[in-house]
């Protein structure tokens, strides 16, 4: 069975709501757990608490807000920086296996051919090196 999204430019919501390829099997709960949830806040602070003169509070004030959100945004750029600086130590640790299996194979190579002097055996040899 084929698992990846398909495309139709003349369709989008076709895009948008197919089942194979998408996050949605796996987002749709939280989105309905959200709601629900919502929901019964709005339930409760209308219904079971406070009166029209007398409303019950379930917000916060715009200082409370910005900070709060200034340390999710640093939460999310300190974990994206993680993120890129593991991707960097990971590409640099390949590269090093790179150049020590370049190295070995230059040091192989010579040590092979070291019993041919001739001049087409030491160009081959500088040609492997460079």
């Amino acid at each position: 069975m084929d698992h990846r999204v398909k495309f139709d430019p003349a369709n989008h919501f076709q895009t948008l709501f197919q089942l194979h390829g998408s996050v949605w099997s796996s987002v749709l709960p939280f989105c309905i757990a959200n709601v629900a949830n919502l929901y019964a806040v709005a339930y409760v602070k209308t219904n079971l608490f406070g009166s029209e003169e007398d409303p019950l509070v379930l917000g916060i004030s715009l200082d409370d807000f910005q900070s709060t959100i200034s340390i999710v945004i640093s939460f999310l750029a300190v974990t994206r920086l993680g993120i890129a600086v593991d991707a960097y130590l990971r590409q640099r640790a390949a590269a090093q296996t790179m150049i020590r299996a370049c190295r070995s194979l230059i040091f192989h190579s010579v040590a092979f051919t070291r019993h041919d002097k001739s001049e087409t055996a030491k160009k081959w040899r500088l040609d492997i090196a460079s």
